[in-house]
């Protein structure tokens, strides 16, 4: 389905959004010059992802690809989500805002506890 890791990219985008404008704004940057000598091409990955610069040139799917991409990723989710508890009706942005600050760099599962705990204890 994704036919290099750019259009991928680029689909990841339309996805959450953050396509048009902000995309092209984005894409438009000055790419980054290095004062080190470029790696001979037999020392790169055989896999490396090719340069997404020119993601905004042109539209690597169609409206329907994009239908379809979105369609699955919400029927996956629909199927795969976990039940946790910042996700339960009536929980204020603050208890989402105080589950993504304790998940930075630690696991949902040692989360979940100090969140009902810190949630008991600090409200609101």
């Amino acid at each position: 389905f994704f036919r290099t890791a750019q259009s991928f990219f680029c689909l990841y985008l339309v996805v959450l959004g953050l396509s048009g404008g902000l995309l092209v704004k984005a894409m438009r940057q000055p790419a980054r010059t290095s004062t080190k000598k470029p790696l001979p091409k037999k020392a790169l990955h055989p896999r490396s992802a090719p340069d997404i610069e020119n993601c905004h040139e042109r539209r690597p799917f169609s409206g329907e690809e994009v239908a379809a991409a979105r369609a699955s990723l919400l029927e996956w989710y629909g199927r795969c989500r976990r039940d946790l508890p910042w996700r339960q009706p009536g929980t204020t942005p603050y208890g989402v805002w105080v589950s993504e600050v304790m998940l930075q760099q630690t696991r949902v599962a040692t989360v979940v506890e100090y969140w009902k705990r810190w949630m008991a204890e600090f409200p609101t």
